[in-house]
């Protein structure tokens, strides 16, 4: 046999059918399913509608694979609906299934990078990404200020904080490890790696890619705006102004567009703690989504020249709104662009690339391998067709891309700061479209939370909480 050594008995291909079909076909497909319900939802601008299929899919314990990614989407949905003692509920349990990834130990005992298996990634708990393991802090810290908790939204936004650091000093280095165990495995397998990855098609995995940094992927310019305004808002002492004029510098390096408004923040906490002041933090539009991709990679097996592979193919969701409006009884002003989320996402995806093309394509080989193998071990013309048809099936099944990832994320996340209007009343709009009223405390500090997750659409979600 050419390119790929045998490896795999009937055995393991039987049992991998079983697996594929039991497990990969029902359970994947049915989360493929319910995202299309919840994009469907958000596209048409229900919110609630989406928060309700998304919490429901929380609930099912069907594929606990994908705990994590059920309980993002439908802890940010149900936040953003009003609904954040179950959005607490279901972020917290994503919180615990990923904490032992902050310990900077962990690598030691614990696989970090892009996970991986010799049947699919699919397969593979679904553990999260650095961004997002920042986001779901910076969401459970904002469940902790609505009820009236401040010691527990600074410990919420420590981890956040926490995560960021984490994800610097040792996540790359770990989708490093990942890659270099996928090629040092791909070497002794026989798989020519160096020509698999010139197939023309996979240049389609890096298209809109070519301009994004990957210096700080895992910057979130909205945590560290938000953890310096609550500690500027909630000092106990010195050292809660001198963490919060940091963490607002450093917002302030990461988002020039905001710079104009950070300032003023900055200015203020020279002076102390800030009074009376309402941040409005405006979501647009939804993150990037991931699509398959399957190409044909060149790899002899037997008599085949090419192998069949499936890849996650980032693709952007276009439609969004550049503008809000937030006025009060007196004076309006105009939301600032805070965060890229979308160049966020695409500079994490844009690092893991070469390990995610890397296991897939050692992936596929070795399957191929597997079923050329077993099938060609029998004498028997009967057992050798029952052996290529469950190869058949077997590859069938198990080609297919890890397209999981937090979806309820915006596009984009904008700015606007205003004085806290003496009658608690603030109007945040979008020019030629919905317009919604917020009522805020009148005497403390305000964060408020507006999401219009398409233009044409008429709804804005939103929460509101006191700061302190």
């Amino acid at each position: 046999m050419n390119g790929c050594r045998e490896g795999f008995s009937f055995g393991g291909i039987v049992l991998s059918v079983m697996v594929c079909w039991g497990g990969l076909s029902g359970c994947q497909s049915g989360h493929r399913e319910s995202c299309k319900k919840i994009d469907s939802a958000l596209f048409a601008g229900d919110v609630n509608g989406a928060a309700t299929i998304a919490y429901a899919e929380y609930q099912n314990k069907a594929n606990e694979r994908d705990r994590v990614v059920r309980a993002l989407d439908a802890g940010s949905l149900l936040l953003l609906t009003g609904r954040h003692k179950e959005s607490s509920e279901a972020l917290t349990s994503a919180y615990e299934v990923v904490r032992p990834y902050l310990d900077s130990k962990a690598e030691d005992s614990v696989a970090e990078g892009v996970a991986t298996t010799v049947v699919n990634q699919t397969l593979a708990d679904y553990k999260s990404t650095p961004v997002e393991r920042v986001m779901l802090n910076t969401f459970l810290s904002i469940g902790q200020m609505i009820d009236g908790n401040s010691a527990g939204a600074r410990i919420e936004l420590n981890r956040a904080n926490d995560w960021q650091q984490d994800a610097r000093n040792r996540y790359a280095a770990s989708i490093e490890n990942d890659r270099n165990a996928a090629l040092k495995s791909a070497g002794e397998n026989g798989v020519d790696m160096q020509k698999a990855i010139q197939t023309p098609g996979l240049s389609r995995l890096t298209e809109g890619l070519e301009n994004i940094g990957i210096q700080s992927p895992y910057q979130s310019a909205w945590t560290s705006y938000l953890r310096g305004v609550f500690l500027a808002s909630a000092a106990s002492d010195a050292g809660d102004i001198s963490t919060a004029r940091s963490e607002l510098r450093l917002a302030w390096e990461s988002c020039p567009d905001a710079r104009s408004v950070i300032e003023i923040d900055l200015a203020a906490v020279d002076r102390g703690k800030i009074t009376k002041t309402t941040w409005v933090f405006a979501f647009s539009g939804l993150c990037p989504r991931r699509e398959e991709l399957r190409l044909d990679i060149p790899i002899p097996v037997g008599n085949v020249n090419y192998v069949s592979a499936a890849f996650p193919l980032l693709k952007s969701v276009d439609a969004h709104t550049s503008q809000f409006v937030v006025s009060s009884a007196e004076g309006s002003v105009n939301a600032q662009m805070l965060m890229n989320v979308e160049d966020v996402v695409k500079a994490e995806y844009k690092q893991q690339l070469p390990t995610i093309i890397a296991q897939e394509i050692l992936s596929s080989a070795l399957k191929a391998a597997a079923t050329y193998g077993a099938k060609s071990a029998s004498n028997d013309n009967t057992t050798s067709l029952i052996l290529q048809i469950s190869g058949i099936i077997y590859q069938a099944a198990t080609t297919s891309a890890d397209l999981r990832g937090w979806r309820t994320l915006p596009k984009h996340i904008y700015v606007a700061r205003i004085q806290t209007p003496d009658n608690g009343k603030l109007t945040v709009s979008v020019p030629g479209g919905p317009a919604v009223q917020v009522s805020v405390d009148p005497l403390a500090n305000n964060g408020v939370i507006i999401w219009h997750t398409q233009p044409g659409t008429q709804s804005l979600a939103n929460v509101a909480w006191r700061m302190q």
